[in-house]
């Protein structure tokens, strides 16, 4: 979970609920002529709600990461961030309750879409809001972080390049307004920003985390990373003396040298810590 902002996956979860209230309010007439003379009728209004079923499904391959972010930190030594996150995710949860319940009534058979539509083009301002800036925290985050973490290019990158797909269709294909595709561009355009800053600093100054040398001294590296170190002695530096990457590939697929750094972070920090005569930091001082 290092280096991946826990923000930016807030404020995605907000944003693609936010999305799905507006969606299901807009279309809560189509919903209920869904029930007129089933099964028939089910099957005619399935085009329409199309856009609905996007929404839902952006949110359900959303809303995991921070869970999965939350479940990966560590207890003991990040015992203070993991409350912060768990904390987090309440708010999160009690933010999308409270304002999905106009969504829910409208969908009931005495609800309508012209009641809570005012409501609808609220809630799509403050997910445009969102979308806009949701991407700063996890710029930031890798500018600090010296690189990407557990932020993954491919998935930035195809969700950048389907994003522009889409931005070029509502612009030159259905002809929409300004406003219906601008949030969409700075949105994916923020996703090449992070990959920009992450490469940069990962390929370019070839910098290694600072969490993850304090984890390892320099002594510990070569035992615990089973003869691939990740101190590498008379190798170019980068800034701050971390060592260079040495492959663009390992970096973004993984490498038996690159799953080192991850079992550095996971344990490395309590063999420097370890008061056992056995751990290899005593046995070398002994």
């Amino acid at each position: 979970a290092e280096g991946l902002s826990a923000a930016t996956l807030a404020l995605g979860n907000v944003a693609s609920s936010f999305n799905v209230i507006n969606l299901t309010i807009l279309h809560s007439n189509q919903a209920k002529m869904c029930f007129v003379d089933p099964p028939a009728s089910f099957w005619r209004c399935q085009p329409s709600l199309l856009v609905l079923y996007s929404g839902i499904c952006g949110f359900t391959a959303c809303f995991p990461y921070y869970c999965l972010k939350l479940y990966y930190t560590r207890k003991g030594r990040d015992a203070a961030a993991k409350r912060k996150l768990a904390a987090g995710l309440l708010v999160q949860v009690v933010i999308i309750c409270i304002a999905a319940v106009p969504a829910f009534d409208a969908i009931l058979p005495s609800g309508s879409c012209r009641k809570h539509r005012k409501y609808a083009n609220t809630i799509g301002f403050l997910n445009t809001v969102i979308l806009c800036s949701q991407f700063l925290p996890q710029i930031y985050t890798s500018y600090k972080h010296k690189g990407s973490g557990a932020v993954s290019y491919l998935t930035l990158g195809l969700d950048g390049i389907g994003g522009y797909a889409m931005v070029l269709y509502r612009i030159f294909g259905t002809a929409e307004r300004l406003s219906s595709w601008l949030p969409y561009l700075i949105f994916h355009s923020s996703e090449f920003v992070v990959i920009i800053v992450a490469s940069y600093f990962e390929f370019y100054k070839g910098t290694v985390a600072p969490a993850v040398v304090t984890a390892c001294p320099a002594l510990l590296c070569h035992e615990l990373t089973d003869g691939f170190p990740l101190i590498v002695k008379g190798g170019k530096k980068g800034k701050g003396g971390y060592p260079k990457t040495r492959s663009i590939f390992a970096r973004i697929f993984g490498s038996k040298r690159q799953k080192s750094v991850e079992s550095l972070v996971n344990y490395g920090h309590d063999y420097y810590n370890s008061s056992d005569e056995t751990s290899p930091l005593m046995s070398h001082n002994n």
